[in-house]
């Protein structure tokens, strides 16, 4: 789906999240946790 709807660009899309969606603290907690174990595996 990311393929297909961004060219395979998280930035687009996470853009598109945010910008259309009504984003609860909730979400927006699992979305830095999501970053933050992400980096720590770089």
């Amino acid at each position: 789906m990311l393929n297909r709807a961004f060219d395979g660009a998280v930035g687009p899309m996470m853009q598109y999240l945010v910008d259309s969606e009504e984003l609860s603290q909730q979400d927006l907690e699992q979305l830095r946790k999501l970053i933050r174990k992400k980096e720590e595996l770089m």
